[in-house]
């Protein structure tokens, strides 16, 4: 029998900033993808069809999508440093609770 240092209270807590971690990451691979695709059809279009214009403005167009990303990205992030939120529960959780595993 061994006894762990997280709770049910702790493990739900740690559980929900671990799926919010997730989901920041599948939207930065999205916007990574998104960026890189656009990047493409920019260099296709400038060399193949001798659009030579469209090198400038998927540039800016590409930037201000980085930008706003950033701006979303960062008013989306925790206020604080989440690892310490979740080794704060892991401690705090060692005093209060104890989770047998058999």
């Amino acid at each position: 029998m061994t006894n762990s240092s997280v709770g049910f209270p702790q493990f739900y807590q740690i559980q929900q900033i671990l799926d919010r971690f997730l989901a920041a990451s599948a939207r930065d691979f999205l916007s990574d993808a998104l960026t890189s695709t656009g990047t493409m059809l920019a260099i296709i279009g400038a060399s193949l069809f001798r659009i030579h214009w469209i090198d400038p403005v998927a540039a800016l167009l590409l930037g201000c999508f980085i930008i706003w990303n950033g701006a979303r990205f960062s008013a989306q992030a925790p206020k604080s440093y989440p690892m310490a939120s979740v080794q704060s529960c892991a401690q705090t959780s060692s005093t209060k609770y104890s989770l047998s595993v058999v």
